[in-house]
């Protein structure tokens, strides 16, 4: 669904599959990529109109999906068979495969465009993988809490949320020698979603049930930005 962000309304409505999950756009082609969790494919969308373009099949459970603005590729978690495969937003065919060993159920994903750097969490076994996109290699292995779902990353501050069913949150900092935990803690049981403002540092998690209420916390970084 698209929305005109200046009167709120509805612009189109486009079929995504069974299972919604991620969603990021491609400027260059102008086509928005949605991954199908249980459909195995990633739609892609003509972002003008809402028109179909296509769907790339990966096989099996598909995690997220993101823009690496650097390669002006796509990058996917092809959840069913373990790997983070490379897409071409044009052709939307298959460039790359890389396996992501021990990692359990690779459904989270950010990409640190700039320094190269793929974040991959894998919600079965509660890890997190930094991927070197130069070398396309796993180079750092961490553990984070159990059922890791949604990273977000403030580039001002170089540093990386990772949020997760359980409700622990998980806060690493980005040195020129990989990721360095800041701190870990369980914020609440609907906590697996995350936000952060780049400009003020503040963090947002939208949790369902707050003694009964939807709410969107509001946090401000203890530690040094």
């Amino acid at each position: 669904m698209a929305i005109a962000e200046d009167s709120g309304e509805v612009v189109f409505r486009s079929p995504t599959g069974d299972f919604p999950d991620g969603i990021t756009y491609q400027p260059k082609t102008g086509r928005v990529f949605v991954s199908d969790k249980l459909g195995g494919t990633v739609s892609v969308f003509d972002a003008s109109d809402g028109a179909t373009v296509g769907k790339v099949a990966l096989g099996g459970e598909v995690g997220n999906v993101q823009y690496d603005s650097v390669a002006g590729t796509i990058l996917a978690n092809a959840q069913g068979s373990g790997e983070l495969v490379t897409i071409d937003p044009r052709r939307l065919t298959i460039e790359r495969r890389l396996a992501l060993p021990n990692c359990d159920a690779n459904h989270g994903l950010l990409i640190d465009a700039a320094r190269r750097l793929a974040f991959v969490a894998c919600e079965g076994n509660a890890r997190l993988l930094v991927v070197d996109l130069k070398a396309m290699a796993v180079v750092d292995d961490l553990a984070v809490g159990d059922g890791p779902d949604v990273l977000a990353f403030d580039p001002s501050a170089r540093r990386l949320y990772v949020a997760s069913e359980s409700g622990v949150v998980s806060v690493f900092d980005e040195s020129a020698n990989g990721l360095v935990a800041v701190g870990q803690g369980r914020l609440d049981p609907s906590a697996h979603t995350v936000a952060v403002d780049s400009e003020s540092g503040l963090v947002y998690f939208p949790l369902e049930d707050v003694d009964g209420a939807r709410i969107l916390r509001i946090m401000r970084p203890t530690t040094p930005r």
